[in-house]
Formats: structure tokens, C-alpha cells, sequence
């Protein structure tokens, strides 16, 4: 309690104050030892999007500059990447868009660790919060499902560990690099854009690599893909040529020599007039030619 009095009486004087707060401790730090697994279930896979060192849009504030964003779809179940206590949580949104108006209307669960710092996972789904302030959790426990809620362009997770900083009068809250670990003896790695990262806690793993996204195809292209072998190659084929091969591939028991030969050759022959008959309409202008009707031919 205090007490404010005129240093002269009779004198009329106004008074006026003002205060921030902010969650977090400004004398936190991360320990050094800190490890973090990846937010969701063992045996899943998902790709690391926004993240330090690629392509940034909105992670450009000192609380988000070491932040990741994590593309999984809406309804993923989303885990604790680290023990600690739920200081906050947002659960009542329900929108999500790229528009200044869902600035900060993220459904979210914090997450403080033992060493102060703490870790957000924001974009929950509307009814995707599963804890509350002050409950404890465990590493690999699952507090929300994944959403696109608030400022997004789709579902996703967005994560970061953060503390809070002072300087003078002003607090601030900043993000911290952290590592995440697979495998058990631990691996450790670092997240960047466009790593395919699967959650493997079950025994020894290796860290996660790079591979290249696959192409979508659209269904007014009429395509479909086909994963070769164990090469791992998808390459878009045709849907004549796949009934063609899903033929082939049932009757690979019954089919002679001469029959093989066969279908490879008229196979062959049909991608020759596919492409064939693709150039010529290119240079047609994509238009469609026909002979004229003998009724055509008279009236001339």
C-alpha cells in the first residue's frame, strides 16, 4: 500500500499512472542442456515450414524471429515438447485468416519450463485446447489439436520458445533458438525450412534430411501418381497408361514373352501419338480441325 500527499496543501495537483505486465520472468534463461521432441505423435512425419535461415512473412518480431511453423493438418493432435506447467491458454477463437483483424486471436497453450523460459503452440483449433493454467505436463503428452485459427493461412502449428527480456523501462517478450531431438539415445538437430522431420522415440534414429515435396496433381489434370520401386521416384502418369500397367500387373504370372512384348509396344505406340497429336494441336493454336461433311463439300 502507499500513500501519495501534496508536498504544498492548497495546492490542487492531478496524478496519473500506468503499468505493464507481461507472463514470463525476466530472469529466465534457457539451460543449455535444453531439448525439445517434436509436437506430435511418434511415428508421424511433417515438414518444417517459416524457420530460421528460409523464407520469412511473419516471423519478423523479436518474439517470433526463432519461431517455426510446422504444416499438418487441421485436427492433428498436438504434444508437449517439453515438461512443464500451463501458464495460459487461448480457447475461444474460432476464424482464422491472413487479415490485420485476426492479429493475436490465435487459440494457444504456454507452457513454462523449469529453467523460466517457456514455449507456445498457437493456431490451435476451435476446441482444440485439452489443459488448463496451472496443470503440469509431460513431454510426449498431448495438450490441443493442431487449427488455423487466428493470423493464418492455413493449419498449421506455429512454436517457439520464448522469455522475456527487460531493457530500462520497457519488457518485451523475444524467442530463443532451441534444438529438437529424436531417437533414444537422443539426436539432436536444429529445425529449417523444409525439413522432413519424423517423431521416433522408440529407439536409436537419425536425424532428419531433406526431400523434396510431392507435386500435387490436380483432378481436372486426370493424372495420377505413381511411387517406383523402392527408388522412391514419383513420376505422373497418364490414366490410360496406368490401366494399362495395373493390367499388366495382374496378369504378370500368365503372360508370355510375346505378350509382354506386346503390351510394351503398343504402350510405346500410344505415347508416340499422344505426344504426336499434343504438338500438333500446340501448333494449331489449340484449335480443333475436322474435314468437312460431304453436304459441306457439295455446297461449295
Amino acid at each position: 500500500m502507499g500513500e501519495i500527499r501534496p508536498a504544498i496543501s492548497g495546492v490542487g495537483y492531478t496524478f496519473r499512472t500506468q503499468y505493464t505486465w507481461t507472463l514470463g520472468d525476466f530472469n529466465a534463461a534457457q539451460s543449455p542442456d535444453a531439448l525439445y521432441r517434436l509436437p506430435y505423435r511418434d511415428g508421424t512425419t511433417f515438414r518444417i515450414g517459416q524457420s530460421p535461415g528460409g523464407p520469412i512473412s511473419t516471423h519478423t518480431s523479436p518474439d517470433s524471429q526463432f519461431a517455426v511453423d510446422i504444416t499438418m493438418p487441421e485436427g492433428t493432435p498436438v504434444l508437449a515438447a517439453r515438461e512443464g506447467t500451463v501458464i495460459y491458454t487461448e480457447a475461444n477463437q474460432v476464424y482464422g485468416a491472413q487479415v490485420p483483424d485476426m492479429m493475436g486471436k490465435a487459440n494457444e497453450v504456454r507452457i513454462q519450463h523449469v529453467d523460466g523460459t517457456f514455449a507456445v503452440y498457437a493456431h490451435l483449433a476451435h476446441g482444440g485446447v485439452y489443459v488448463y493454467p496451472g496443470q503440469r505436463v509431460i513431454a510426449g503428452q498431448q495438450i490441443g489439436l493442431a487449427g488455423s485459427t487466428g493470423y493464418s493461412s492455413g493449419p498449421h502449428l506455429h512454436f517457439a520458445v520464448q522469455t522475456v527480456r527487460k531493457t530500462n523501462d520497457k519488457i518485451e517478450t523475444v524467442s530463443l533458438p532451441f534444438h529438437f531431438y529424436v531417437g533414444n539415445p537422443p539426436v539432436t538437430f536444429a529445425p529449417q525450412f523444409n525439413l522432413l522431420a519424423k517423431a521416433d522415440y522408440a529407439g536409436p534414429a537419425s536425424a532428419p534430411g531433406f526431400e523434396p515435396p510431392i507435386p500435387v496433381v490436380r483432378a481436372s489434370e486426370q493424372a495420377r501418381l505413381v511411387q517406383v520401386g523402392a527408388t522412391g521416384m514419383v513420376v505422373t502418369v497418364d490414366p490410360v497408361v496406368m490401366g494399362w500397367l495395373q493390367k499388366i500387373k495382374s496378369q504378370t504370372d500368365s503372360l508370355t514373352g510375346y505378350s509382354w512384348f506386346g503390351l510394351v509396344a503398343l504402350l510405346v505406340f500410344y505415347l508416340i501419338l499422344k505426344a504426336k497429336r499434343s504438338n500438333d494441336r500446340r501448333r494449331r493454336g489449340l484449335k480443333i480441325v475436322r474435314e468437312p461433311t460431304l453436304r459441306e463439300w457439295s455446297d461449295r
